[in-house]
C-alpha cells in the first residue's frame, strides 16, 4: 500500500500572521537604528537567514564582526537574541527581519541561504559594477539599436494622415428636413460644418484602404463607405449628395 500523502506544512514563522507581526515589530525600531539597518540591508551585510524550527529564525549579519542572531515567534509575538555589544534594537535585528521577509515573499526555502541571492524587499534590484569590457560591448549593442530604430522624422511621417484629411477635424453624414442626407466637414481651427469640394469626392474615390489607416475607425468606414458611393460620381449628384432616405412613396394619381 503507498504511503498517503501529507501535505507540507507551513511553519509558523511563514505564515501572513508572523510576516505582519515582524513588519509592526520591525517599525518600532528608532530611526537610527532602522536607518543603519537598510544600509546594512543593501550593503548586503546580511550574510544568511534561514528557519531551522517552527518558531525561530536564524541570522548570521556582517558588521565590524561576524554577530549571530535569532529571532523567535511565541504567541503571536518577536523578540531576538543578537550576539552584537548594543542590547537595544539594533540594526542587525533591523537587517535580518527584513532579510527573511524578503525570503519567505519571493518563496526562499527553508534552511541556510544567502539572502544577496534573492531581491531584497528594501531595494528590489542591485548595482553591479561594469567592467570597461561590458561597457563598450554595451555601447556596440546601444549603436546597434540605434541604427535599426527608426529616426523622429520618419516615425512622424508615419503616423501623419493621408493629405485629403490633413485639415479636417471631422467627418459625418446627417439628414436634413426634407430628408436628404448631407455629407459635411469640418476644418481645423473652423467651428462650421460644411459640404467638401466635388474635388475632394473625386479625389476620395482614389484612395487606397492603407490611406485610411490613420482614421479613426468610425471616420475611415465612412470614408470608405463614401469612396464606393463616389466612383463613379453620378453627374447629376452635387456634392451635397442629394438623396432621398429613405425614399418618399410616390402619390398615385
Amino acid at each position: 500500500m503507498p504511503p498517503r500523502y501529507r501535505p507540507t506544512a507551513m511553519r509558523a514563522v511563514r505564515t501572513p500572521e508572523a510576516i505582519k507581526a515582524l513588519i509592526e515589530r520591525l517599525d518600532a525600531f528608532d530611526a537610527r537604528a532602522r536607518e543603519r539597518g537598510r544600509d546594512y540591508l543593501k550593503d548586503g551585510a546580511v550574510a544568511a537567514v534561514w528557519s531551522e524550527a517552527d518558531h525561530l529564525v536564524k541570522a548570521e549579519v556582517v558588521g565590524n564582526a561576524r554577530y549571530q542572531l535569532t529571532w523567535f515567534f511565541t504567541r503571536g509575538k518577536w523578540t531576538f537574541q543578537c550576539s552584537c555589544p548594543d542590547k537595544r534594537d539594533c540594526k542587525h535585528a533591523y537587517a535580518s527581519g527584513y532579510a527573511w521577509i524578503t525570503a519567505v515573499e519571493t518563496g526562499a526555502p527553508d534552511g541556510r541561504r544567502d539572502p544577496r541571492t534573492i531581491p531584497h524587499r528594501l531595494e528590489s534590484t542591485f548595482t553591479q559594477a561594469v567592467t570597461s569590457s561590458d561597457e563598450h560591448a554595451l555601447e556596440k549593442e546601444l549603436a546597434r539599436w540605434l541604427r535599426v530604430l527608426p529616426s523622429p522624422e520618419s516615425t512622424a511621417a508615419a503616423a501623419a494622415p493621408h493629405p485629403l484629411f490633413e485639415d479636417i477635424a471631422g467627418l459625418r453624414v446627417r439628414l436634413d428636413h426634407a430628408g436628404n442626407w448631407l455629407i459635411e466637414v469640418q476644418r481645423r481651427g473652423q467651428k462650421p460644418w460644411k459640404p467638401p469640394t466635388q474635388r475632394w469626392f473625386n479625389d476620395l474615390v482614389k484612395l487606397r484602404p492603407a490611406d485610411l489607416e490613420k482614421l479613426p475607425p468610425a471616420e475611415a468606414s465612412l470614408v470608405a463607405a463614401l469612396a464606393v458611393l463616389a466612383d463613379p460620381p453620378p453627374a447629376h449628384r452635387s456634392h451635397r449628395q442629394k438623396r432621398r432616405y429613405p425614399p418618399k412613396p410616390s402619390r398615385k394619381s
